[in-house]
């Protein structure tokens, strides 16, 4: 849950405070489900895990942990759909 709450308080703070805006249709709340989004990446992981520990049980466990990343892909539909997620047209 890191990455969707920090990608949307910093996207909350340059696009609020700091002034830098939003893409047009886009809102706020937008930026948990683009979070979400972000934090399915468990290809690196595993490639990462299986070069930086040796193999065994501090290895298998890194890489349960990355493959277990794959259901934010779940969380990130849920998101989207609660959120009412639009797609734009041009």
């Amino acid at each position: 849950m890191g990455k969707p709450a920090g990608v949307l308080l910093f996207g909350w703070i340059a696009a609020g405070p700091l002034g830098l805006g939003l893409p047009k249709g886009m809102r706020t709340i937008d930026l948990f489900v683009v979070g979400c989004v972000a934090a399915i990446g468990f290809t690196v992981s595993l490639f990462i895990a299986s070069v930086a520990f040796e193999p065994g049980p501090v290895q298998d466990a890194a890489k349960m942990g990355a493959l277990f990343s794959f259901f934010a892909a779940a969380l990130s539909i849920a998101a989207g759909k609660l959120t009412r997620v639009q797609k734009q047209e041009n």
